[in-house]
């Protein structure tokens, strides 16, 4: 563990696991932020929707719906957008998964995947992450 960083391996209360992961540097992380993405404010990107509501945000696709607690989904949200994706591999409380490629990211659920342009993505969770913080 790196020195000065707080940390803890275990659940205070014993009922969760909490793992954390130290990421190696990324080379995408050296154009971050050089790419202008607008925001797209629908809420959907290929055959995926998000539709938040005061409590969760709900995933919605062919095979289904999965819902996600809001506050751990803008969590995650401002950390991808953040890094423009960029992260790897992220799952979400409720099987939700965003897997980066570079100029690609596979949205997964227990039921459905689907490849997308990076752009694409990123231009959704940016205007979904608007919404949310909307007052």
């Amino acid at each position: 563990m790196p020195r000065d960083v707080a940390h803890r391996t275990f659940s205070g209360d014993g009922k969760r696991r909490i793992t954390l992961e130290i990421l190696p540097a990324n080379p995408f992380w050296a154009d971050l932020g050089s790419h202008s993405v607008q925001p797209d404010r629908s809420g959907s990107v290929g055959g995926f929707t998000f539709e938040p509501s005061d409590s969760s945000v709900v995933v919605n696709h062919a095979g289904g719906s999965i819902s996600t607690p809001r506050d751990t989904f803008m969590r995650g949200l401002r950390a991808l957008v953040a890094y423009e994706l960029h992260l790897g591999l992220n799952e979400f409380d409720g099987g939700f998964v965003v897997h980066d490629h570079g100029d690609t990211v596979t949205l997964k659920t227990p039921d459905h995947a689907e490849t997308r342009p990076a752009a694409a993505v990123l231009a959704t969770f940016k205007g979904l992450l608007e919404r949310l913080t909307e007052v």
